[in-house]
């Protein structure tokens, strides 16, 4: 099914203001599985496109309790442009995601999953707008998070992936056509997970990385292999997350060329955390905005 969106057309100033956090550690079950893979050549990193208003850098996407879609254009600098409001009926959405370019025309696009399980692609129009969206099969609300992971396969189109309520991480594949190829199943236990992130290179080797924070708040990066694997072993790169009520993967929101994250904690502040390129931080972290507590979903 595919119908036009119209854009809502709303502006205004973006929330800006700030707050503040820090790390420690723990471990998680030992049922979160590896799934094994030869070495990767390295290559350039096929980055996921979530410039929605072809500025060149990268934006934010959020719903307020009203169900309406904002559109927060970053500066490039780690601050914001004056966002855009479009229609309403989004709380409808159970789930929101940024998977970049996914259809292949350059633009990136919006995911969404709607409360009867099915699985939507908004065709972005490069101008802060929408062309189309279309419908995928159903069955999606037996995952209980879907996330936009960049080119992880290394075949050069951007992929998904998605948790199953049994505990079992997927690959969805992209074919660089707004399709999907076969999927592919990693191990059981990731639903001792409380969130997870399709946070970049966050470790400098080209390849899209996966993050995830456990029940008792340490957040925990998975090293991408470039072909759709798993390097050996996890890094702890964050703990006393556990209070943080939304962990955004914008990839290089600051400018510097580096993975980035942004947090916001109870009272609705949003905190940007540069990563040095490595596999870690560039501390300390830079207050960014405030009043994000109004937003019930925030993606990029």
């Amino acid at each position: 099914m595919r119908r036009r969106l119209r854009l809502g057309g709303r502006t205004g100033l973006a929330l800006v203001a700030g707050f503040g956090l820090l790390f420690a550690g723990t471990s998680v079950s030992s049922a979160v599985q590896e799934k094994s893979a030869g070495a990767a050549t390295v290559a350039a990193l096929v980055v996921k496109n979530n410039d929605f208003n072809s500025d060149t850098h990268s934006d934010v996407l959020s719903v307020d309790t009203a169900g309406r879609l904002w559109l927060y254009p970053g500066s490039g600098a780690g601050g914001w442009q004056s966002r855009v409001g479009y229609s309403l009926g989004w709380d409808a959405m159970t789930q929101l995601l940024v998977p970049g370019d996914f259809d292949g025309d350059a633009h990136a696009d919006l995911m969404s999953v709607d409360a009867d399980g099915y699985l939507r692609l908004y065709s972005g129009d490069g101008h802060s707008g929408w062309q189309v969206w279309k419908r995928f099969g159903g069955g999606w609300n037996a995952m209980t998070a879907v996330r936009g992971v960049g080119d992880f396969n290394g075949d050069g189109f951007m992929d998904i992936m998605a948790r199953q309520s049994t505990g079992q991480l997927w690959l969805y594949p992209g074919n660089g056509k707004g399709g999907f190829l076969t999927r592919v199943g990693y191990g059981y236990g990731w639903n001792a997970m409380t969130a997870l992130m399709g946070i970049g290179d966050f470790d400098g080797d080209t390849f899209p990385d996966l993050a995830a924070r456990d029940g008792d708040g340490a957040v925990w990066l998975y090293r991408g292999n470039g072909t759709g694997g798993w390097l050996a072993g996890r890094t702890l790169i964050g703990s006393s997350w556990q209070n943080l009520t939304a962990l955004v993967t914008p990839w290089d929101f600051s400018g510097d060329g580096k993975a980035d994250l942004l947090v916001r904690n109870v009272p609705g502040a949003l905190l940007m955390y540069r990563g040095n390129g490595t596999g870690g931080w560039t501390l300390p972290p830079v207050q960014v905005g405030s009043g994000w507590n109004g937003m019930t979903k925030i993606v990029s």
